[in-house]
């Protein structure tokens, strides 16, 4: 299993993101903390299966949300 590791920035956008989500309706930010939590999982277990956008850079999630993260042997970066 791969392991992840955030930049500092990161944590603060995914933090913002979940706020703004909850203002939008109650609980929705929650939502989208599970449903990131699911795709982290997902991306530790195989990060191969994600789309590669510029050079090791792969994107593994996208709605209002961009999740890209950068693979590094048995280490990934996410930086937003």
């Amino acid at each position: 299993m791969f392991k992840l590791i955030f930049k500092p920035l990161a944590e603060i956008d995914i933090a913002e993101a979940a706020i703004w989500y909850n203002f939008q309706r109650e609980g929705l930010g929650e939502e989208f903390l599970l449903a990131l939590e699911a795709k982290f999982n997902e991306i530790q277990r195989n990060p191969y299966q994600f789309t590669i956008i510029y050079n090791n850079v792969r994107r593994a999630f996208q709605i209002v949300f961009l999740l890209v993260f950068f693979l590094l042997q048995k280490i990934m970066l996410y930086s937003f």
